[in-house]
Formats: structure tokens, C-alpha cells, sequence
């Protein structure tokens, strides 16, 4: 049996690019550009998504209503250069214990250079944080066709987290096909890991249906019954999601 996530907090929170994940989940961009949605939304680390989102409300200072972020929880900066091989090791190496591999991940994402070939193959380590942080890396940076492509088989994962975490990211990237998986994880009751404060799946999964859509719903059965009836017809349009 593979091993288990491990759910334990670092010792010392880590500002993760001034809670971003929370931030760019839910804040508008113009059309075109990457928002990758955090899997996503308030978490600190590894569910984070900026994704491609047009449109959308917010006030003057870009975030949506209710995602202010705080004063002390600032964008850090990079560690230094990365490279290929220098990824490759952030993530194998990845340690929820410790506070620095949350760095690393990060300095990653910061760079944005092409690393999404090279980390594909630890989306199957048989260590669940090793796929977590590969994941967290690859859904921040993916933005192409072929990079698309490879986070898409997550939306079928077993562990309802991964799927989820996937599908907050192609959402924002017109994946209609990350809507089920969200609406799956609404019936979660699993929290997101390493989230500060604690997120349940199931909001984040609320949120971002939300945001992308437009629709709100009392519950799960009334999100699967929008999507029984709109699934067929539905299309990605200017940033949303709109059916006829």
C-alpha cells in the first residue's frame, strides 16, 4: 500500500506569494490571460491554481469580494535560479515538515519556465506529496495545449483531492470537462491539505463552480442537475462558462 498524504502543517506558516492561491482563484483578469486558479483559493500550499480566467467581479484592487489579502502575507521572493534538474529535486524532495520545500515549489512557479515535460513522470510517484507537489507545480505552470494535456487525466484520479485540485485549474483554462470533477467534490468532506486557515474541498470546489459559471445552487444535487441539463451544451466563452 502507498503511503498517505500527510496533512501536518509546517512548524511556522509559509507565506505562499501573499496567499495568492486564495487571491487568483477568484480575482478577474482580461480576457487571454493566465489566472491559474489555485486549487485554489485559500490555500497556502500545494492547491493553488492561478488559471486563465476572463472577466468577473472585484473591487479596485484586482481581488474579488472576500479574498482580501492579508498586509503581512506579502509576495516573497525568489530563491534563486532554476533549473531543470534543480525542479526535478524540489519536487522528489518535496517535505510537508519542512518550511523550505514550500519555497522551492514556489521559486518554481516564479521562474515559469517550461519544467511541466520533466515533472509529468512524478504525477505517478507512489508518494502522495511527491505527486502533491508535482501537481501543485504543474497546474500553476500549465498554460499550453500539451501541458493541458497532461494535467487532464488528474480530473480522473482516484483521491477526490487530486481531481479537485486539477479541475480548479482547468476550469479557469475552459476544460468543461473540470465541472464534473468540481461538482464531485462537493460532496467531499476531506480538507484541502497544508490550507491556512483550514479549507474544506468542498468550498474551494463551491467557489470556483461559482466563479466560472455564474450559477449558485443550494447543494451538490442541485449543481449535478444543472449539469444534466446544461453538460451537453455548454461552452467556454470570454473567461465564463454559458450554455444555451
Amino acid at each position: 500500500m502507498g503511503r498517505q498524504l500527510a496533512l501536518s502543517m509546517p512548524a511556522t506558516p509559509i507565506d505562499f506569494r501573499g496567499n495568492a492561491l486564495h487571491n487568483a482563484a477568484m480575482s478577474a483578469s482580461a480576457p487571454g490571460d493566465r489566472l491559474r486558479a489555485s486549487v485554489l483559493l485559500t490555500v497556502v500550499l500545494a492547491a493553488a491554481l492561478l488559471v486563465a480566467c476572463g472577466g468577473g467581479g472585484g473591487d479596485d484592487s484586482g481581488n474579488a469580494p472576500g479574498t482580501d489579502v492579508p498586509e503581512d502575507q506579502v509576495q516573497a521572493e525568489p530563491l534563486g535560479a532554476v533549473t531543470e534538474e534543480s525542479a526535478i529535486e524540489a519536487v522528489e524532495s518535496f517535505d510537508p515538515a519542512d518550511e523550505e520545500a514550500v519555497a522551492s515549489l514556489n521559486n518554481i512557479v516564479y521562474d515559469g519556465g517550461d519544467y511541466v515535460p520533466s515533472l509529468e513522470p512524478l504525477l505517478d510517484n507512489e508518494d502522495p506529496n511527491v505527486r502533491w507537489a508535482a501537481l501543485y507545480v504543474i497546474a500553476n505552470l500549465t498554460d499550453t495545449e500539451d501541458e493541458i494535456g497532461v494535467l487532464t487525466p488528474i480530473l480522473e484520479d482516484d483521491e477526490v483531492i487530486f481531481s479537485v485540485m486539477a479541475a480548479g485549474s482547468l476550469a479557469g483554462l475552459g476544460v468543461i470537462d473540470a465541472l464534473p470533477a468540481l461538482i464531485r467534490g462537493l460532496s467531499s468532506t476531506a480538507q484541502l491539505p497544508y490550507s491556512d486557515p483550514p479549507q474544506p474541498l468542498s468550498s474551494f470546489a463551491l467557489l470556483t463552480l461559482e466563479h466560472y459559471t455564474g450559477e449558485t445552487f443550494d447543494d451538490a444535487d442541485g449543481w449535478q442537475a444543472w449539469w444534466d441539463d446544461v453538460g451537453s451544451s455548454i461552452a467556454w466563452e470570454d473567461g465564463q462558462y454559458v450554455s444555451d
